[in-house]
């Protein structure tokens, strides 16, 4: 099952494309970009304040 770090990357992500997609076909969706750009850093942001790149080098280590 994916995690909600994984499902915010993939949405933000979709977001993102839609936001440079749409204009292109006319549609005034630029925002969608700017809101998808903004979930991903929400989405990275979240993930390392609750995994510190340290806690996963102890759990490499054993």
């Amino acid at each position: 099952m994916l995690g909600p770090f994984v499902l915010r990357l993939f949405f933000g992500a979709g977001l993102v494309l839609l936001g440079f997609i749409l204009p292109m076909i006319g549609s005034e969706a630029e925002h969608l970009g700017a809101g998808g750009f903004a979930l991903l850093v929400v989405g990275l942001a979240g993930r390392s304040a609750t995994r510190p790149f340290s806690d996963e080098r102890a759990e490499a280590r054993g």
